[in-house]
């Protein structure tokens, strides 16, 4: 996750602080995709608003009765809030301060999601924030305690380690061993101009050909034309107009060839609930991936749609090719 919003640095001069407290029980009991979107939700936010300085992430804990209340603390050097917007923050569709916001994307939905999922979890979110001077989201969330035995220094050393600057990311330890695939074409659809800037900085390490659009009706366009054929497209869910699912089944029923009909399709979703691969397959995906983007089920996706259906000849070559 870390990785994803490292990407939305791009050529902004910020460093990525993280700090963990070496006492957090090893293994935690509770909603990991929802936890995931509230560190996400606050982690974008900050890099967003930020156009110089530091983003920090600090996480720490304490324990009550069987259960852990892991807070995490995200600060940044950014523009800040005015005092009298703070209670709006947590408002549907509020972007604050538009006239310095003008540039920046968004919905403004981000902190409201966020609390409704805090909520949820009977937690709590706070923030402070000096105008023009950066603000701390903290959000404290109660989790069951599964193993009370602590992450200990070492892994708090080795994540500290990690330090982030631009688009790169430098760390000792490495979860990935990327596979080199230049023969790979993938299509990425998203309406959103730096989520398509996000999935394009997870793929870089491959080496793939990645072609960006930013609407269903693009993509349905490309597969029509057939210039290119992918060797895998992915597809957001949530879109204005077309829908990713809306997309997907006029790619699979109404353009009729044999490409459009095979093409891998994969689902980006926010939305990933019990049930929903089911609901992908259903809709003619072949497989969906949640957001934020998790690398490890990236490669997995990256492996089966394009590494492993390459014949050993290709493979041998475009080993050979890699600088």
């Amino acid at each position: 996750m870390i990785q994803v919003n490292a990407v939305r640095m791009g050529s902004k001069n910020i460093n990525f602080e993280l700090e963990t407290d070496p006492g957090i029980p090893s293994m935690l009991y509770g909603d990991e995709i929802r936890v995931k979107q509230i560190l996400n939700n606050l982690l974008s936010n900050a890099f967003k608003y930020t156009r110089e300085g530091t983003v920090s992430l600090r996480v720490s804990w304490k324990q009550s009765g069987e259960d852990a209340i892991i807070s995490f603390s995200v600060s940044d050097t950014g523009i800040g809030i005015k005092e009298s917007d703070i209670p709006k923050l947590f408002t549907k569709y509020t972007q604050l301060d538009t006239k310095a916001n003008r540039k920046i994307e968004g919905t403004g939905l981000g902190l409201s999601i966020t609390k409704q999922l805090v909520d949820a979890m009977d937690g709590t979110i706070s923030v402070r924030s000096e105008y023009l001077k950066g603000s701390t989201f903290t959000a404290k969330i109660r989790q069951r305690i599964a193993n009370d035995r602590p992450i200990g220094d070492s892994l708090t050393v080795d994540l500290k380690s990690m330090s982030f600057m631009g688009e790169h990311m430098i760390s000792r330890r490495s979860g990935l061993a990327y596979s080199h695939m230049p023969y790979g074409h993938v299509l990425v659809v998203d309406d959103v101009g730096t989520n398509l800037d996000v999935t394009r900085g997870l793929l870089a390490p491959y080496g793939l050909k990645v072609d960006c659009v930013s609407s269903g009706r693009e993509a349905i366009d490309l597969v029509r034309e057939g210039d290119v054929k992918y060797d895998l497209i992915f597809m957001d869910h949530m879109m204005p107009e077309l829908d990713g699912i809306e997309t997907t089944k006029i790619i699979r029923n109404d353009i009729g060839t044999e490409y459009a009909r095979s093409v891998p399709i994969v689902a980006l979703t926010a939305n990933a609930i019990a049930g929903n691969e089911e609901m992908f397959l259903g809709h003619g995906f072949n497989s969906f991936i949640s957001k934020p983007i998790d690398s490890a089920r990236l490669d997995s996706i990256l492996s089966k749609w394009v590494r492993d259906k390459q014949s050993p000849d290709v493979l041998s070559k475009a080993e050979l090719e890699e600088p």
